[in-house]
């Protein structure tokens, strides 16, 4: 089965963030699994569309289930704008882009926060969680 992708460079408090939309193949609207991450420095070297097409391979699991998926890379990492300074732009970042989604034709209303280790601490920095989170699967939070 072939699944849908498109990529933005969402604006975050005047910086951009590259921002990978996944989506199944048919359309119409539906629950979104929100990934933030400084983790793929290794995508950095590879265009926009090897980005996407990666990410689409890796997430199938959750476009077969009928899922949209939304990977951002943090501030100052891979193919994002600005500088990566731990825990600083998280929460503003992270509420930018949870608004963004709201405002797109995919969105159904119900938002899925999922990372490990520092991609769990983005969405701990948006606490406490607006009404459309309705789940999140957060490992291995660091201490800080």
């Amino acid at each position: 089965m072939s699944y849908r992708y498109e990529y933005h460079y969402v604006e975050a408090n005047g910086v951009k963030l590259f921002t990978a939309v996944l989506l199944p193949h048919e359309r119409g609207t539906f629950p979104t699994v929100v990934y933030r991450t400084p983790y793929d420095e290794s995508m950095r070297y590879i265009t926009e569309d090897e980005v996407c097409d990666q990410l689409v391979k890796d997430n199938s699991h959750l476009l077969s289930h009928g899922y949209a998926v939304v990977r951002q890379h943090c501030r100052g990492t891979s193919k994002s704008e600005g500088v990566f300074i731990p825990y600083i732009y998280e929460r503003a970042d992270g509420l930018e882009l949870l608004q963004w989604i709201r405002e797109q034709s995919f969105y159904n209303g119900e938002l899925y926060l999922h990372g490990a280790s520092y991609t769990s601490s983005v969405h701990y920095c948006i606490a406490p969680f607006p009404d459309d989170v309705k789940g999140a699967v957060l490992g291995v939070q660091d201490c800080e």
